[in-house]
């Protein structure tokens, strides 16, 4: 269920009584096996029992204590381990309740506690492990929900959080209503209130990370999302005396809120620092070019993975700096690539891409085109068939003022991306016996 990468990081979360980080994997796994034979006799009609195999360790226990670890410790890489262990366990919990044969009305936020799917979800941030964060934000049901609108946009919100979509939050900021109006009584005010602080921290949390300004009303509330979640932590639980030495002390609480904005925080404090619009722009870059694609970029890949951030700091996306990438598929070579390809393109020069295959030139230039849109930043991308520059003769290419290209090329090479930046514009060549070429079809020799 585990790749090693995964089930390492499980493996580093916090040692706990009777509970073996080492065999965190393990025991995760055959839970989830045990929800996946239960569904299977429930959907051939056997009777099925629910209840889960005694364990001093419960799933609900496990994700109760390493969510508590996530809010409170200070390490953060222990954060990070126990967020995924938590969210793991949230998460098949929740699967659990969808496979369930009761249909789900009842609120996905309330007073009392939030709904399982969206604790994952958050979790899988506060843990790095966005491809997680995305699938959990799939479970996120807000649709026919007996629940209040505050309720309604909080869980749509979150949803498009955990999935990166922190445009669709911005947008959604601009239709809702300024201030929310409840008529219940005094405790369903106050949920009201400390939601709806809750979704001005989320949206500035998106305004952040997209590099936008912050909405007006959002502004005059609080600096920053850290600031939002932390004053919801503190008005969702308070003790007063009640001045009746027959009462004592009273204590007022709202845990699901307080639950909501805990985690919140602890995804904020894992993620904001790495949005990929907080990268310098490299020495010599048009600087407006840069800050302009980062925001275009943020918009389908907000953050930087662990593993691009030590490429960033060791300055691959600089130019004049050559490098050779090898990384398993889905791991991201190409996103990182982009990062280069971004830097030259902000320092006013051109760039060839080589690719193994046609088929892949031809995926990798429509790739482009989207991560480099030339209606945004003036900048073009095209195949050797369709370029703008005569490319299939030894000439440099020749760009229109103020524009930037990237071509696409076909070349022999291993599963790499292989960029050498010699700091001139590219020069293509064709071999002195050139093969015919088909329209589109790729360059087979290209670069210095």
């Amino acid at each position: 269920m585990f790749d090693p990468v995964t089930a390492a990081l499980m493996r580093s979360a916090p040692e706990l009584p009777g509970l073996d980080p080492a065999e965190l994997p393990q025991t995760l796994t055959a839970r989830y096996a045990e929800l996946v034979a239960r569904r299977l006799r429930r959907t051939e009609g056997e009777e099925t029992s629910e209840a889960e195999q005694e364990s001093a360790w419960p799933l609900a226990r496990i994700a109760d204590t390493y969510e508590l670890i996530t809010s409170i410790h200070d390490d953060p890489n222990i954060r990070r381990a126990a967020a995924f262990v938590a969210g793991t366990a949230q998460q098949i919990l929740a699967q659990e309740k969808l496979g369930g044969p009761e249909v789900r009305t009842g609120p996905i936020l309330n007073r009392d506690g939030i709904d399982q799917a969206v604790a994952a979800a958050i979790l899988f941030l506060a843990a790095e492990q966005y491809a997680d964060a995305n699938e959990a934000a799939r479970q996120i049901s807000v649709e026919g929900r007996q629940q209040d609108f505050i309720a309604t946009l909080l869980g749509e919100d979150i949803r498009d959080l955990a999935a990166g979509n922190f445009s669709g939050i911005l947008e959604r900021a601009q239709r809702r209503p300024e201030h929310f109006v409840s008529r219940g009584g005094l405790e369903v005010r106050g949920t009201t209130a400390l939601f709806e602080s809750i979704l001005v921290g989320v949206e500035l949390f998106a305004a952040e990370v997209l590099g936008e300004s912050v909405p007006a009303y959002a502004a005059d509330r609080f600096d920053t999302a850290r600031s939002a979640f932390s004053r919801v932590l503190q008005l969702s639980t308070n003790q007063y005396e009640s001045g009746d030495s027959s009462v004592g002390s009273i204590l007022t609480t709202y845990p699901g809120p307080r639950h909501l904005a805990s985690l919140l925080l602890a995804a904020y404090e894992a993620t904001a620092g790495v949005a990929v619009t907080k990268i310098d722009p490299p020495p010599g870059a048009d600087e407006d070019f840069w800050k302009s694609w980062l925001r275009h970029r943020a918009a389908t890949a907000p953050f930087v993975w662990p593993n691009h951030r030590d490429a960033v700091e060791k300055g691959f996306h600089l130019t004049g700096k050559s490098a050779v990438m090898v990384l398993p598929t889905g791991a991201g070579k190409t996103t990182v690539s982009c990062l280069k390809i971004a830097s030259v393109l902000a320092s006013g020069k051109n760039v060839v891409f080589i690719a193994p295959t046609h088929a892949l030139v031809d995926q990798l230039t429509v790739d482009l085109q989207e991560v480099f849109p030339e209606e945004l930043l003036g900048s073009f991308v095209s195949s050797d068939g369709n370029c703008r520059c005569d490319c299939r003769l030894r000439h440099r290419p020749i760009t229109p003022p103020g524009r930037r290209g990237v071509y696409q090329g076909q070349a022999v090479a291993p599963r790499s991306r292989r960029l050498h930046d010699t700091g001139r514009r590219p020069v293509c060549r064709i071999p002195e016996q050139p093969t015919p070429f088909a329209p589109g079809q790729g360059i087979h020799r290209a670069c210095s």
